[in-house]
């Protein structure tokens, strides 16, 4: 009497990934694409200098409805954190990460450049601390050359020297343009925010080595919080109007999208390329000036805006 034979085992599971896409929750492609000449990473960082104008625009709204400016931090950081643990419970990652310590250095460097940038725009002209601010992306590029080794190719130098020279244009600083004197310490707090902003987008860039882009953000947000809560304890709680928390909320969103965009972005790009595109926010504040405010660009502008928009494409035709 012959013995049936035993049913095949089932296939085995296909081992976990190391590396969890951000797709499932961003809809964006793991691989690199390329769509009207951009990477995906290009896009990416396209679309968070767009969602980052929305932020300033609405930062500015509240400042103007008298919240004080590390309460927006914190409010913004607090709502950043809720987001990215969402988001990393939803994709299965670990909230702690691996290279904690590097996670701590950029999360510290990069809320006290935001915060140094509220201290500036609070006491310097809006077109003269934005013209310090975007020199950013020159430390950015300088540092990923010398700590990363990443090459600083001739379009990418071109194509920064194009957008530095773009944003003085849009923002017409009154040192070069005329106008009175800045004072010592937002200029101050503007030049050194500037360099810990590109410090924190180098350290970004080595982050993609070890940990998931929404975990480098949910560290930012968190040190932003602990470093927020003492200088609100001591000027104390500025309760906002439905209007007010609108807004606060609004900015928490909008810097989420942006940053985990913008960390994606410098994941898959390199560091300098990545820094230069960002500068398209420039234009997309000056857009909204001119719908919200009424404010309408002049020649200076325009010209400006193509500067920016033309090594923009120098840089993905590169790319």
């Amino acid at each position: 009497m012959s013995v049936p034979a035993p049913p095949p085992a089932p296939p085995e599971a296909p081992p976990a990934p190391t590396d969890v896409s951000l797709a499932p929750a961003l809809a964006l492609p793991a691989k690199r694409s390329r769509v009207g000449g951009l990477t995906t990473g290009l896009r990416a960082i396209a679309a968070s200098a767009f969602f980052f104008s929305v932020m300033s625009l609405l930062v500015k709204l509240a400042a103007e409805e008298g919240i004080p400016s590390m309460q927006i931090v914190l409010v913004r950081c607090a709502v950043m954190t809720a987001c990215s643990l969402a988001l990393l419970r939803h994709v299965g990652v670990s909230p702690l990460g691996r290279g904690r310590a590097t996670l701590l250095l950029r999360g510290t460097v990069g809320a006290t450049a935001l915060s140094l940038l509220f201290f500036a725009l609070g006491r310097l002209p809006l077109g003269d601390a934005t013209a310090i601010h975007y020199t950013a992306p020159l430390w950015t590029t300088l540092g990923a050359g010398f700590f990363l080794n990443e090459r600083i190719g001739k379009a990418i130098s071109a194509g920064i020297v194009l957008s530095l020279a773009g944003v003085v244009l849009v923002a017409k600083p009154s040192v070069l343009f005329g106008g009175a004197s800045l004072e010592a310490w937002g200029v101050a707090a503007a030049v050194v925010g500037s360099l810990l902003s590109g410090i924190s987008h180098v350290l970004v860039r080595k982050l993609r080595k070890t940990d998931h882009p929404v975990v480098v953000v949910l560290w930012l947000s968190w040190v932003g919080v602990a470093l927020a809560l003492p200088f609100v304890a001591v000027e104390g709680w500025a309760a906002p109007t439905a209007y007010g928390w609108a807004l606060l909320i609004g900015t928490g969103l909008t810097t989420q999208v942006a940053q985990v965009l913008m960390t994606r972005g410098f994941h898959e790009v390199e560091a300098g390329r990545a820094s230069a595109v960002g500068y398209l926010q420039v234009v997309f504040a000056f857009g909204w000036s001119a719908l919200v405010f009424g404010v309408l660009p002049d020649m200076w502008t325009l010209a400006g805006a193509a500067l920016i928009v033309a090594s923009t494409v120098l840089i993905a035709r590169r790319s």
